[in-house]
């Protein structure tokens, strides 16, 4: 071989190696953590970042280094966050509710309920919203702690021909314009006035609830586990329309504008008008899609249970990029050109999005 194509051969090389590197799609990775396996969402509040862990630590870290800001220590594993609210982090943690200090770490209260509390408490008017898998939902004061009222889904009739007693609540509610929302093993979904607790109205559906409620422009979304998507009335109860996957819905509904996407247990990621539930695309993984889907600069992305990160062309699904990671355990975290993630391992990442 002559030296000249010794040169060119070179080149052809340096510039394959180039685009390659150009069309890295995530990476480098900025910092890792060990936490233990995550089990919990991801919060994001001044700079700082909050992961639960079934180690039963709730860890804080800074969003720029990874550093540990403080960790507090609860009785089991962590299994909900909610978003910050006047400085305080609201906690599921094995059968207790938790009030936390989000800049110093210490405990304002906790209150213990009688099953594990997997439901992310949602505040809304000075109260914190939580169900427990003893299948109450709970209404107590945000700052003390206090409780106001609970409501007992535990009721044999609800359920027609069946001795089965049900009314775990595993998912998170959903509160908006007076009312609060919640789904439970029983297979009902109940609306409740969100001030005394007051039953308004129930609807049936064909399987357990175990995907959180999402209420937009005053229509309730929520998904069962034998595969139907149902927008209901928030108003009223009264069915607007169902979508039917393969298998179940454990997702949160995400919408943007008239536009809504949610994983299943098919593997399908789907995108359906939100108004009419029409089918607009749908993408295949390989696994399970169980967390709640992300949408940032246009793209959407999600993990799945065949441990691949996607990101696909919000507007018709295409496939952009795909990456290996370990088993993703949680929901993902975009903010500042940067991905946070949880995994089943023992380390929670930062990667750095080059898919601009």
């Amino acid at each position: 071989m002559t030296k000249r194509w010794v040169i060119i051969i070179l080149l052809i090389l340096v510039v394959i190696s180039q685009g390659c590197r150009r069309s890295l799609p995530i990476g480098p990775i900025i910092w890792k953590y060990e936490t233990g396996p995550a089990s919990s969402s991801i919060i994001s509040y001044n700079g700082k970042l909050f992961i639960g862990s079934e180690n039963g630590y709730i860890y804080c870290l800074d969003e720029d280094t990874g550093n540990l800001v403080f960790r507090y220590k609860t009785h089991g594993a962590v299994w909900s966050l909610s978003e910050i609210s006047d400085g305080k982090l609201y906690v599921g943690a094995w059968n207790h509710i938790y009030c936390i200090d989000a800049v110093r770490g210490n405990l304002i209260f906790q209150y213990e309920t009688e099953g594990d509390v997997y439901s992310a408490p949602q505040i809304y008017n000075r109260k914190v919203y939580a169900g427990s898998t003893d299948g109450y939902l709970y209404c107590l004061d945000k700052n003390t702690g206090t409780l106001i009222w609970k409501y007992d889904s535990n009721r044999p009739s609800l359920v027609k021909g069946s001795l089965f007693k049900g009314g775990g609540i595993y998912t998170s509610p959903a509160v908006y314009n007076g009312k609060v929302y919640i789904g439970t093993d029983n297979r009902y979904v109940y609306c409740l006035d969100s001030k005394t607790g007051k039953l308004l109205w129930r609807y049936e559906t064909s399987g357990e609830i175990r995907s959180p409620l999402e209420i937009d422009s005053g229509r309730l979304y929520v998904g069962s586990l034998e595969g139907s998507l149902y927008c209901l009335n928030g108003d009223t109860g009264e069915l607007l329309w169902k979508h039917k996957a393969d298998r179940g819905i454990q997702s949160t509904p995400v919408i943007y504008n008239d536009r809504l996407y949610i994983g299943a247990d098919d593997g399908f990621i789907y995108c359906l008008n939100k108004n009419s539930g029409k089918l607009i695309w749908k993408y295949k993984t390989e696994g399970r899609v169980q967390h709640s889907l992300i949408i940032n600069n246009g793209k959407l992305y999600t993990g799945s249970t065949d441990s691949y990160l996607y990101c696909l062309n919000m507007d018709t699904g295409e496939l952009l990029w795909k990456y290996k990671t370990e088993w993703i355990a949680c929901s993902l975290k975009i903010h500042n050109q940067r991905i946070y993630i949880g995994t089943s391992g023992d380390y929670f990442y930062c990667f750095l999005i080059n898919d601009r």
